[in-house]
């Protein structure tokens, strides 16, 4: 799983009005998988690492189930999921269709505050680049 207890940004370059900006991105070295998560739950539980991803599969299930119906999904500790749909506006009230309305239809996610707070508190560094650094 994660290398570092931080996470790491770097100054790229932007055009903006013809104008060359920097701006400070994020760096993510790689994706935590389903599995890698459920392993590392498994090291601090006396769970089986598939048993814990079978969990993680039907949780997420239940989540689609209650998405598609559209309810929210509220999980204490890591937020709120819930239907969302993108749209345009348009001048008369007969057009207000589906087809002629919605841009897109997708899943919102609100982050609970204690995890807002983990990432403002998990320390923010600079990347720099080493002999030894290899990308994944």
């Amino acid at each position: 799983m994660a290398k570092n207890r931080y996470f790491t940004y770097e100054p790229k370059p932007r055009k903006i009005m013809n104008e060359e900006k920097w701006i400070a991105t994020l760096r993510q070295d790689k994706m935590c998988s389903l599995e890698d998560i459920a392993k590392e739950i498994a090291t601090r539980t006396t769970i089986a690492p598939a048993e814990v991803e079978a969990v993680m599969i039907d949780c997420l299930f239940q989540i689609g189930v209650c998405i598609k119906s559209g309810e929210g999904v509220e999980i204490d500790g890591l937020g709120t999921f819930f239907p969302r749909v993108i749209s345009k506006t348009v001048e008369d009230v007969k057009d207000a269709s589906l087809k002629n309305c919605v841009k897109s239809i997708t899943v919102g996610f609100r982050p609970d505050s204690r995890l807002r707070k983990a990432i403002k508190s998990s320390g923010l560094k600079k990347f720099e680049y080493t002999d030894n650094y290899e990308e994944e």
